[in-house]
């Protein structure tokens, strides 16, 4: 197996145990890349004034919201489930023999095998949940449903969708009641006040983290835009394509697809836009190594050792030797020396704080 490429994933500051490449696409093998050192030559670059830039630092505020998820993450691990005869409610897991046809064409086939139904979550819309509520074991249903040419399933947008449906089970998911009792001798708090204090803790010290996180990348875009760039080697630029590609591979190992095209176009990109890609990474390495050059920034094998060990334990590896057995050397220290370099970035930056925007769900 060959060594996992964490290039890519470093640059967000969030390692993701990748897959080792897809087996329907090839993708270049990091093996002509051994020699490739930190002091290796990557390329040209003209920097800008890389000890005067301006970045945003996006804050994130934790609110009582937030613990509360926390928390009622925490009770997820407890809870238990109550097999029911019915009738259903929102919330309740529903197994159902279940199809549905629409101008003779079979859209699911769940007849001999259940499908399993989350009552409120509106998977094939409100009007579908609305004939489930109130059912029970047992009951057998018949309806259709005309959908609108906006519905977010293609499949069914626009079509007239008979279903037949037989209720097989009904589950409900109950959690523990959260007293002192419970919040001392099973969660590990003193008390619930210090329950949510610990966690509203936990959460300011993330929230932190991801806004350096981010404000380390405004500022590394900000170099490569304001900086001139010129010729590079051949070697680096087979190392981040081997980055690039092996981390989209990833993401076709986890949702199960076989052509690696396919997830380029659920992320919406071309191959255009992939070598686009590339090439960011390529002019990354190469301002990184020119301001790591230029200060006399270097790794120590005592920092890389650290470094590796921090890595191991982030990704719950039980010893560094078992995560260096799935990482190169080279990216691990290449890593730890653009981490250094950012936080040089960061010491002479202007950092404007601003409200951080949460994507909606």
């Amino acid at each position: 197996m060959k060594k996992r490429n964490i290039l890519l994933l470093l640059a967000t500051m969030t390692v993701v145990l990748a897959g080792c490449g897809s087996k329907d696409k090839e993708v270049s093998s990091p093996d002509h890349v051994v020699d490739l050192t930190l002091d290796a030559s990557y390329g040209e670059v003209t920097l800008c004034d890389y000890r005067s830039l301006t970045g945003e630092k996006p804050i994130y505020e934790t609110s009582e919201e937030d613990i509360d998820g926390e928390i009622e993450m925490l009770l997820y691990d407890y809870a238990e489930y109550e097999e029911l005869n019915g009738p259903a409610v929102a919330g309740d897991y529903i197994s159902a023999y279940l199809t549905a046809e629409s101008g003779g064409e079979l859209l699911i086939d769940f007849a001999d095998e259940v499908y399993e139904i989350i009552l409120g979550d509106e998977e094939f819309g409100p009007e579908f949940d609305k004939k489930l509520d109130g059912v029970s074991v047992g009951d057998e249903l018949a309806f259709s449903i005309d959908y609108d040419e906006s519905f977010e399933d293609e499949d069914f947008a626009g079509q007239t969708v008979d279903f037949t449906i037989k209720v097989s089970a009904i589950s409900r998911e109950t959690y523990p009641e959260l007293t002192e009792t419970f919040v001392k001798e099973t969660l590990g708090y003193s008390s619930k006040e210090d329950m949510r204090s610990q966690i509203a803790n936990d959460l300011s010290q993330a929230n932190e983290e991801q806004s350096v996180a981010e404000l380390q990348e405004n500022l590394v875009q900000s170099l490569i835009e304001q900086s001139t760039f010129g010729s590079y080697t051949q070697e680096v630029y087979d190392y981040c394509n081997s980055s690039v590609r092996e981390n989209y591979s990833y993401y076709a190992e986890m949702f199960g697809i076989a052509d690696i095209n396919e997830v380029y176009e659920m992320f919406d990109m071309t191959e255009d836009d992939v070598e686009e890609e590339i090439l960011a990474q390529v002019h990354r390495m190469i301002a990184v190594q020119a301001i790591a050059t230029e200060n006399s920034i270097s790794v120590s094998d005592e920092e890389f050792n650290d470094y590796a060990k921090d890595l191991a334990e982030m990704n719950d590896y039980e010893s560094v030797e078992q995560f260096l057995e799935d990482y190169d050397e080279f990216s691990i220290r290449y890593g730890c020396l653009e981490e250094k370099v950012l936080d040089l970035l960061m010491e002479h930056a202007t950092v404007n704080e601003v409200p951080a925007v949460l994507d909606e769900m």
